[in-house]
């Protein structure tokens, strides 16, 4: 199953970050390791509450 997420700058709350993944809790772990270039200036990120569909 894919997921679409948002993520908030801890140390910019004004900067969100949208993304996709079958696999949220690497991905979570990949943003707040610095391992992507969008969102390593902005680290660390919180994934904001959502609501999750299935088809």
């Amino acid at each position: 199953m894919h997921y679409a997420y948002i993520m908030r700058s801890l140390s910019d709350p004004d900067k969100l970050y949208y993304g996709s993944t079958s696999d949220l809790k690497a991905r979570f772990s990949v943003h707040n390791a610095g391992g992507n270039v969008s969102t390593k200036p902005f680290g660390p990120d919180r994934p904001l509450p959502g609501k999750g569909n299935r088809r």
